[in-house]
């Protein structure tokens, strides 16, 4: 499908498609977000000369692109430097959502304020197993499967009988009845059967004794190549009854499928303003920011339970990498904040 929207420049590409977008990730790899890229709701903006990509959503005045600039790491200053002149000259507000620390430093010397919000949590597989003390809550958990007869199963969509999609289905809206939620997109998947998107990813489900559905979570690619480690990254987790203890049995055993295919990384996502204080060392250039933010994790956590979910990912030793949102000045943070917010919104593709 092509993009929604395309721009040029003296060399950007004048109709960049997912195709070569994909061609950049294959190329070059990319942190575990970028798969999100080929979602969409996403324009573009490519360097044809540079081979980078970034890709975006506008909301209002407010650009919203999604993590690093896709490509070569040598050609990121030039490149992100055209990407702010472009938005620039539109009179709009430029954010960056969930940049790594290798980029962050790039903005920075570019005069952009980078705040920590949070931290993905990324397993290295290679160290990764259900043995010693650190995962024995996950031990706990697959035991507990064991002797309920709940067994986990690779589903593959492309042969998925009339039955198992509409457990699929139920599942996923009762969830979110329950969660008192609706789909979003732009830095994560939703449940769309019909996309490229969840056609791509690789859903693993929990049976019951009975061989009913009764949960399931999805992975998305995670592109490895130059300086990044191919990988799968966790995108949905449905289910009905004890969700904990099942999807972490789901998780464990698609890891060990994972490692067994030597994949390098499982990603299980950005835990939302985790340590967005202490484990920042540019923290103290922006003190007023960064204890708010902390102050925010400690209130906010009472609704959506921030501290929990750091706690389940943290069950399967991960090495915790921060995130930052980009902006150009530190005073624009709250509607940058607000704009990253309104470009999760689902949108009709």
């Amino acid at each position: 499908m092509a993009s929604r929207a395309t721009h040029e420049s003296h060399d950007t590409l004048s109709e960049p498609t997912r195709d070569t977008v994909r061609g950049v990730l294959e190329c070059f790899g990319g942190p575990p977000l970028s798969y999100y890229a080929l979602l969409p709701d996403k324009s573009y903006f490519c360097s044809k000369q540079l081979n980078s990509v970034i890709s975006y959503v506008d909301v209002g005045r407010t650009r919203v692109a999604l993590g690093d600039p896709m490509g070569p790491s040598e050609s990121a200053v030039h490149f992100i430097t055209q990407f702010m002149d472009y938005t620039r000259k539109e009179r709009r507000r430029l954010v960056h959502y969930q940049v790594t620390d290798r980029m962050a430093q790039v903005f920075r010397e570019l005069g952009y304020a980078c705040t920590k919000i949070g931290e993905d949590a990324v397993v290295q597989l290679s160290q990764f197993n259900l043995k010693g003390k650190r995962f024995q809550d996950l031990r706990t958990a697959n035991n507990k499967m064991n002797r309920l007869s709940v067994t986990c199963e690779e589903l593959r969509l492309e042969a998925v009988d009339q039955r198992d999609f509409d457990a699929l289905s139920n599942i996923s809206s009762a969830w979110l009845r329950a969660q008192k939620a609706r789909e979003l997109t732009f830095s994560m998947g939703c449940f769309k059967p019909e996309s490229a998107l969840f056609n791509e990813s690789r859903t693993f489900v929990g049976r019951d004794h009975l061989g009913q559905i009764i949960g399931f979570i999805t992975f998305v690619p995670i592109f490895g190549a130059s300086d990044f480690r191919r990988g799968w990254g966790l995108d949905l987790m449905r289910a009905n009854g004890e969700v904990g203890t099942l999807i972490e049995y789901l998780i464990s055993s698609a890891m060990t499928t994972f490692a067994s295919e030597r994949a390098e990384i499982v990603s299980l996502g950005l835990s939302a303003l985790a340590g967005s204080l202490k484990a920042d060392p540019w923290a103290t250039q922006h003190a007023y920011t960064s204890r708010a933010i902390d102050a925010a994790y400690n209130r906010c956590n009472r609704v959506y339970s921030f501290k929990g979910l750091h706690a389940f990912k943290d069950k399967f030793g991960p090495d915790w990498e921060p995130r930052y949102l980009v902006c150009r000045k530190q005073h624009s943070l709250l509607p940058s904040v607000y704009a990253v917010l309104r470009a999760h919104r689902i949108r009709e593709y």
